[in-house]
């Protein structure tokens, strides 16, 4: 794994839709690090997609971000959306490995 990387953002994005779109990043990181509740990956995702409707443009966001980071939106998403389907608890922790 890269210690350092980029996130990919777009310059016509608002400083606060900038900050939505990395915390939503910044969570999927977490999945992968050791786990993030389902609630935390929930809200954030919720914002992210406030500033990414698109899915194509999401599609693109998630392989800039797993090419630079080793990390797949798509599959926390997956995940979440699971996890969902089953009644997690929403603090319960969701983990994937890269």
């Amino acid at each position: 794994m890269p210690q350092s990387y980029t996130y990919p953002i777009s310059n016509q994005w608002t400083t606060e839709e900038i900050i939505d779109v990395v915390n939503f990043l910044v969570a999927v990181e977490k999945v992968y690090q050791g786990g993030n509740s389902l609630a935390a990956i929930q809200a954030s995702y919720a914002k992210f997609k406030a500033v990414v409707p698109s899915k194509s443009e999401e599609k693109q966001i998630d392989r800039d971000f797993k090419t630079t980071s080793g990390y797949s939106t798509y599959q926390v998403v997956k995940a979440m959306k699971d996890a969902l389907n089953k009644q997690v608890s929403a603090k319960d922790k969701i983990r994937l490995e890269v």
